[in-house]
């Protein structure tokens, strides 16, 4: 995909497989809101005095969004 735009393919982690197998294993893609990640982006936001907080999951070829906080426009919910 990324030589057919004309980019340079990002490198491979050597992790990479490891990180798809437990995310795969534990079944969280696609799930919806999760209160345990809104718990996650909720100490996020008061331990680093931050203004805006994003928690997503990346697998092959897909991002999933779990927690948005404070984009205008984006309310916390599920993409």
């Amino acid at each position: 995909m990324f030589l057919e735009l004309g980019y340079l393919a990002p490198p491979y982690p050597p992790d990479e497989l490891e990180r798809r197998r437990a995310l795969y294993q534990f079944n969280i893609r696609n799930t919806g809101p999760d209160t345990n990640f809104e718990r996650i982006e909720h100490l996020t936001r008061l331990v680093f005095n931050t203004k805006t907080v994003i928690i997503s999951l990346i697998d092959e070829d897909e991002q999933y969004v779990y927690t948005i906080w404070n984009i205008k426009g984006i309310t916390n919910r599920f993409l």
